[in-house]
């Protein structure tokens, strides 16, 4: 019970201190907590910092890359025209997260010409469409950084798949610049990452001091509760002593051994039960209840046992008293004058 209460104590304490924090997932570099990587599509619609550096031919923007979270970015350009690599084939960024909020930025150039930074993006969410930004170039210079062309919150804290899609089929001509994706996702999961401002500090140092808290409570609980039986124990024994004092239990005596088993044997040597009629002694018998035959009495079959023997005896029945052979016991006459009387 006192365990128990300290283990709800304890994730109501943590869940007092948990946070929300923000996790990056550069264009570039991918996932700092996870390390995923952004999934582009199709893969050579898409131009890299890189590429850009070596003057690729497809490379509509080169913006300033200080201003760029890593110094990165991708870009793709849409558009119907028979020049591009993939005409009327909007182009795709996916990138999974488990969060409960994700937000999306980019780099977007003023300019109209050379590159057109007109822009137009569709926003899907586990393959549901979730919103849309669009954008005409203004006509002036420059770029605008770290824009959040998308903002969804309050999701489900729970493994998602976010898709952007750059232009429409048919629709005008649209140039992405993708900078990087954040989501948001509670402390306890241990984030090595990210603010708003995409921070790659790993773990917080407010989030290293719950779980140092956390973890010396636990030992002291498991120190408080191992006195606890120990004392408890001790109790016990005491008080069995004071029925059971040192020495009242001794050894088994070693002149008592357990019988061996008992199995039947056949044994060699007459058995002293049964004897022949030359040694067999008297036998004395309860006399049984006349019943009127003439066959013999309880004292004549005893006579007769002991003439012929134990070994060899037969069966006798009661005889009539008014026969000759009938014969009586010794004082039977005197038994019978007491009975009378």
């Amino acid at each position: 019970m006192l365990l128990s209460s300290w283990c709800f104590f304890s994730l109501w304490f943590l869940s007092g201190w948990a946070a929300l924090v923000n996790v990056t997932i550069d264009d570039e570099l991918g996932d700092t907590l996870t390390k995923a990587q952004i999934i582009y599509s199709p893969i050579d619609a898409w131009d890299t910092r890189t590429s850009c550096k070596a003057n690729s031919p497809t490379c509509a923007a080169r913006p300033d890359d200080t201003k760029l979270v890593g110094g990165t970015w991708h870009e793709s350009t849409f558009s119907r025209a028979s020049s591009n690599k993939h005409p009327n084939v909007p182009s795709t960024a996916t990138a999974a997260f488990n969060g409960s909020a994700v937000y999306v930025f980019c780099a977007i150039p003023r300019t109209s010409f050379a590159p057109n930074g007109n822009i137009q993006l569709t926003f899907y969410i586990d393959g549901v469409q979730a919103g849309q930004f669009s954008r005409m170039a203004t006509s002036s210079t420059g770029f605008d950084y770290n824009v959040p062309v998308f903002v969804l919150e309050q999701l489900t804290s729970a493994p998602h798949t976010l898709t952007i899609q750059n232009g429409i089929q048919g629709g005008a001509d649209s140039l992405m610049i993708l900078d990087s994706i954040v989501y948001t996702v509670d402390s306890d999961h241990q984030a090595q990452g990210l603010n708003a401002a995409k921070s790659t500090k790993g773990i917080s140092s407010a989030t290293m001091a719950v779980v140092g808290v956390l973890v010396f409570a636990v030992l002291v609980m498991l120190a408080l509760l191992a006195v606890f039986l120990i004392r408890r124990h001790r109790k016990r024994r005491g008080v069995y002593a004071q029925y059971m004092p040192k020495g009242a239990v001794k050894a088994y005596p070693s002149f008592l051994t357990p019988s061996p088993a008992s199995t039947p044997r056949l044994s060699p040597a007459p058995s002293p039960l049964f004897v022949s009629s030359v040694n067999a002694g008297p036998v004395t018998m309860p006399p049984p209840a006349y019943n009127g035959n003439t066959s013999g009495n309880w004292w004549a079959g005893r006579d007769q046992k002991v003439a012929a023997g134990i070994g060899s005896q037969r069966p006798y029945g009661d005889l009539d008293p008014s026969s000759s052979n009938f014969q009586r016991p010794q004082g039977w006459e005197r038994s019978r004058q007491r009975s009378s009387s």
